[in-house]
């Protein structure tokens, strides 16, 4: 008798489990995604141009920085160094402009503004727009998963224009800015000390 009351309570414990297994809720049962979206464990996955905890924003495909403006910046090299002067130049102060390019590597071959000729954080800051950069705004495209360089150089000539970088910071993924319009750049434990904010407008 013992044992047959032992074998019926196994056997209940064993249909009770069977019953709580089954009974386990899909965890996106009540999740539901828009927008092309796929609920995975609980949690909508979205697919580019969409965020949000149900797919339900739509992001930006398009970028304008409409200004840059420069906070401040180094007066000399990190080696203590003057910026290098331009022929016939006694002047050590930087003649500086901001770069803006597409893609992780820092290159002064895309967007740049126009220069400031002996530039010292005291006059500053100093603002680069449209009134007196003709490049401006600069547009930077299909933003979803865009890697933005921007930098500071000295501009100077000897033989032929050169130029210094004076300092820089790549966005790694400009979109997760969004909905900023304003962005600072600026990293107080960077050697350069390079502080710049930009202004950006962003489209559909």
């Amino acid at each position: 008798m013992k044992a047959f009351t032992k074998n019926l309570f196994l056997m209940a414990m064993a249909v009770s489990l069977l019953i709580l297994n089954g009974c386990d809720k899909d965890p996106c049962d009540d999740v539901v995604c828009m927008n092309g979206g796929n609920c995975i464990s609980g949690t909508c996955m979205c697919p580019e141009g969409w965020s949000g905890d149900f797919c339900e924003i739509e992001l930006p495909q398009k970028l304008l920085i409409t200004k840059i403006t420069v906070n401040d910046f180094p007066l000399a090299q990190q080696n203590g160094d003057n910026w290098a002067l331009s022929w016939g130049e006694s002047n050590t102060l930087p003649n500086i402009y901001v770069s803006v390019n597409e893609g992780e590597v820092i290159t002064n071959a895309a967007y740049r503004t126009t220069i400031q000729m002996d530039a010292q954080p005291a006059d500053g800051p100093f603002n680069f727009n449209a009134d007196n950069s003709s490049d401006m705004p600069f547009t930077v495209l299909n933003v979803q998963n865009k890697k933005v360089g921007i930098a500071l150089w000295h501009f100077y000539e000897t033989y032929y224009e050169q130029e210094q970088i004076m300092g820089g910071y790549t966005v790694d993924k400009i979109i997760d800015s969004y909905p900023d319009t304003s962005i600072r750049l600026y990293d107080p434990n960077s050697a350069h000390q390079v502080d710049l904010t930009i202004d950006v407008e962003w489209e559909f």
